[in-house]
Parts: structure tokens; sequence; C-alpha cells
């Protein structure tokens, strides 16, 4: 305790490299998203929701990157969001495709006001519908009305299980659908959704990595002295692995984009 205070005392908290860091990433990024595929987008504060700074930085779900870009290039014109929470997925491609329709399914009422927050500070009323719960029957209508190509991100904490079945919601064997799967919530679930897209989809399974220095997008002066861990407290969604995602594309689709 002595060693404590003493060390507290010859290096004041505001030497220390985390809050060091934390100062140079609020200061750098205002509440807005500083790169990657949502650079721009406006978040809500930083007290009401998780991982706020890799999501501020722009390195949350860093794994998917190439597969958000991917989408954004392509021409969807729905977008079906389960499990919005505050709106970065949602709004995100919302910002980012300018043509397209979002429709954000968010079932805990705290979470329904900040993604609202967040649509409004970026200016995406009209084409961003917030909803609460979904279930097949609210997913199949919202597939029946989408027109042209439609795209279901979903993270619905072990509901995908229920929620993502072609049994129940036919429509679902046309759409790409990018799900965080959660196996540690039910043994199987990932091999489970393999098997029920299998003939009508082509998957990818996309697994966490670490974070690198390099991730870190703000250059910091005598960046080299500072430990890894630093940095990575702030870029990493700090995501065990089996928490991963299934991209699953039509085969349809699929064979057309490489076509």
């Amino acid at each position: 305790m002595f060693f404590r205070k003493m060390l507290s005392a010859l290096f004041p908290k505001r030497y220390h490299p985390y809050w060091k860091l934390r100062r140079l990433i609020e200061t750098a990024t205002n509440g807005v998203v500083l790169s990657g595929p949502f650079q721009g987008l406006s978040l809500p504060p930083k007290e009401t929701f998780d991982a706020y700074y890799p999501k501020i930085l722009g390195t949350y779900e860093l794994e998917l990157h190439a597969i958000v870009k991917e989408i954004i290039s392509s021409d969807f014109a729905a977008v079906i969001n389960i499990g919005a929470a505050e709106g970065y997925y949602a709004c995100g491609f919302a910002a980012a495709i300018p043509s397209v329709q979002v429709t954000a399914f968010e079932a805990v009422v705290r979470g329904r006001y900040l993604l609202q927050g967040t649509v409004d500070r970026n200016g995406l009323s009209g084409r961003v519908i917030v909803k609460g719960f979904c279930d097949s029957d609210e997913l199949d209508i919202c597939l029946s009305a989408a027109r042209g190509s439609v795209l279901v991100v979903c993270d619905a904490e072990g509901y995908e299980y229920e929620l993502l079945d072609p049994e129940r919601v036919m429509r679902l064997g046309r759409a790409a659908i990018l799900v965080e799967v959660h196996d540690f919530a039910m043994d199987g679930l990932s091999e489970l959704l393999k098997q029920r897209f299998s003939k009508s989809h082509i998957i990818e399974e996309v697994h966490p990595g670490p974070r690198r220095r390099e991730d870190f997008p703000i250059k910091v002066a005598g960046m080299r002295w500072i430990p890894d861990r630093y940095f990575n407290s702030f870029t990493s969604d700090n995501r065990p692995q089996d928490n991963f995602w299934l991209w699953m594309l039509p085969s349809q689709m699929h064979s057309l984009a490489a076509g």
C-alpha cells in the first residue's frame, strides 16, 4: 500500500499510458467513429453502451471489416438488423449505403432509446426503422416487404437458434446472413446453423483474432515505448473463441459476384 501511494505521487494518473491513450482517443474522436467502414458515424456518449472504445476507434469486430466493405459495395436494397443495440451496424450501414432501407430490432427498451438517438444524431430518420423484439413472424414480414437483395445481420445472444430457421422463415433461403454465433449458449449451435443453410448458401466461418498495436488508428508520440496491452485495452473486443461469426451468402448471389 505504501509503495502504491508513493508511485501514485511520483507518477500522477495523467502520465499513466492508459490514461494518456484514453485522453488522446476522446480528443481525436469527439464521439465520432475514427476509422474503418463506418468512419464518420456519430455514437452516443461512452457511458451508455458496451465496447465504446473499439467502436469509436473503428476496430470493433475488426475481423469482419473485409466482409462489411464487401456488403457496402454490393447492391443490397434492405438490411434487417436483429439485436441492433445502440445502432453501430444498423446506422453504420444506413450511413454507408445511401439507398438502403434498414429495419433495426432491439428487444431492450434502453437499447431502443440509444438506437433512436443514433438514428437522429446521424440524420437517418426515415431510413432506419426502430422496432422491438423480433420473432419468426416479424422476420418473415420484413423479408416479404423487402424489394431487392436483403442482408440479415443477427446478434441475438443464442436466440439465432430459434430465429434463423429456413423451415419456419422460407425467405431466409434467399437472404445474405451475417450472424454472430454463441456456441457457449448452446453446444453445437453453429454446426446446426450451417446444416440448415448448407444447401442454399456458401458459408464462411470468421473467428476472432488478436489485436496489434498497428491497429490503433492514432499516431502516438513514443508509441514504441508503450506496452501492447495498453493499446489492446482500447482496440480489442475481448471475444472468446466460441463467440464467432458465420457469413452466409446465397449460392445464386455468390455465383453472380464471382462472375
